[in-house]
């Protein structure tokens, strides 16, 4: 066996399992220490402890072996020797001992990787400024890099763990719990986690409530199901799409930021409400922001309280911008909206794929299907350390000082001809500020000296272009001010 082992000042060690090893030598083996620095490690240069690993471990037999580097070991060879492959090295916290199992009354004590986490350092980390998949709290990726390993003393970690073990029925219920507290969800409303993100919703959202509507009204025509669309941006342009596309209703655009635009194209000023134009009695009506039936908060979600939640139908989020992974998407559904789809399919709405059903979800505590057992986990860290701050009504406060902040450098800015905004005023985001830099390869110069100042992910959407600052709930004041001095400054440097 041969194996190239990186040097480093950090040992780690990974117990693995040989429970049934035909090799009684191999059962009675110590464990295995490999040397650094960056040696050829080979059968003939392995230092073994004198402890004879099976008298720790009578029961059941495993090896531990210890490797002088901080990142996973790639090791190979073509000999079929059981410890051929040591892939399964792990980075794990430094320690001056060895440990086996046996060694460890509680699983939950198990060495944890967090000296990875710990030799990187905050100072060293970038700023995340990307809009999705976006910045988590430094302190939750600490703790998940220990669930990830080990779940709540299991000794497995929470990507492998059974979806239906009570460990993870508990923190399913530990996240809808802290939701409803914190949003201030009413009884009246159900919680759901699915899968498919904001996109899977512009399907489901049709699907069901048009299957509610067709319960309620069976012998109304298609014509005659109307589906009013309040587009502001491009994602509930997209969803105007996905509805049209569907069919089984009649889709009508209430308003169209863009024809308030200079160029008809923008997204840059939004009407007044007294300019919507809804039907008269519309199957739903869909938005991105504060009017009520079906809303789409992915990007505000926990940031701030849901104006009138009790009065909306359908609230989705996708949770990889205040929430936490990609993977998974939040449903707060009105209990009357939830209903039996196939029944609605008799009578001749569109049938709804089953992981889409409302009430399918519902009814199985959001475990129809395997869910994303990682984001939910993340998603539940970031709640409860949500909660320790204040909750939305913390962030709402912070979150209004952020993009203060940044608002105000990037107006000073415009008034020395650097930057020009995207948006009107009164119709800006507080968690997205979009703007140009104005002048030739500006633009570059602008994200290559955020870049070597440690702030990352600046570029805008394809679709737009330009820069998009994503103050999310992870980004913090004081990283917010890193970005608002170089606003400051940049004009400076290119004047």
């Amino acid at each position: 066996m041969h194996a190239i082992v990186p040097s480093s000042s950090n040992s780690f060690i990974h117990p693995t399992y040989w429970p049934q090893a035909s090799n009684s030598a191999l059962n009675d083996a110590p464990p295995l220490r490999l040397k650094s620095p960056f040696q050829l490690a080979s059968s003939s240069t392995v230092e073994t402890t004198s402890e004879n690993f099976s008298s720790r471990a009578p029961q059941r037999r495993r090896h531990c072996v210890r490797v002088d580097c901080p990142v996973q070991s790639v090791l190979s060879s073509s000999s079929s020797h059981p410890f051929d492959d040591l892939s399964w090295i792990s980075a794990m916290d430094s320690s001056s001992e060895d440990y086996g199992l046996s060694d460890i009354a509680d699983l939950s004590e198990l060495p944890i990787p967090t000296s990875v986490v710990e030799e990187a350092g905050p100072e060293a980390r970038p700023v995340n400024f990307g809009a999705g998949p976006s910045a988590l709290p430094e302190s939750v990726l600490e703790e998940a890099c220990k669930g990830l390993f080990n779940f709540k003393g299991t000794g497995i970690g929470i990507a492998e763990i059974s979806h239906r073990s009570k460990e993870f029925t508990s923190l399913v219920a530990d996240l809808e719990n802290n939701i409803r507290t914190q949003l201030g969800v009413p009884p009246t409303h159900k919680i759901i986690f699915t899968q498919g993100g904001g996109t899977g919703q512009f399907s489901a959202v049709v699907l069901n409530l048009l299957a509610r509507h067709r319960l309620l009204h069976p012998d109304l025509s298609d014509e005659q199901r109307v589906l009013d669309y309040v587009i502001t941006g491009s994602w509930s342009k997209k969803a105007m799409e996905e509805a049209k596309r569907l069919g089984g209703g009649s889709v009508h655009i209430a308003v169209d930021a863009r024809a308030k635009s200079e160029d008809s194209k923008s997204y840059d000023n939004i009407p007044a409400h007294e300019d919507f134009d809804f039907s008269a009695d519309p199957a739903l009506i869909y938005y991105c922001g504060l009017w009520p039936l079906v809303a789409d908060y992915s990007s505000s979600f926990m940031s701030r309280k849901i104006p009138r939640i009790a009065d909306h139908a359908v609230i989705f989020a996708g949770a990889q911008k205040n929430i936490g992974p990609a993977g998974l998407t939040i449903l707060i559904v009105r209990q009357d909206c939830i209903v039996d789809v196939d029944a609605a399919a008799k009578l001749g709405a569109v049938p709804v794929p089953i992981t889409m059903s409302y009430k399918t979800n519902a009814d199985a505590g959001s475990l129809y299907n395997t869910p994303s057992t990682l984001s939910i986990y993340i998603a539940g860290l970031v709640l409860e350390r949500s909660k320790k701050l204040g909750g939305v009504e913390y962030f709402e406060s912070v979150n209004g000082r952020k993009a203060q902040k940044v608002y105000t450098a990037l107006q000073e800015g415009e008034e020395k001809g650097v930057y020009r905004s995207k948006v009107k005023e009164g119709s800006g985001s507080w968690m997205n500020v979009v703007f140009d830099v104005l002048g030739d390869n500006a633009e570059s110069k602008f994200l290559a000296g955020a870049e070597a100042l440690g702030m990352k992910a600046l570029k805008g959407h394809r679709s737009v272009g330009g820069i998009r600052i994503s103050l999310y709930n992870a980004i913090t004041e004081e990283q917010t001010d890193r970005i608002v001095a170089y606003l400051k400054d940049f004009p400076t440097q290119i004047s």
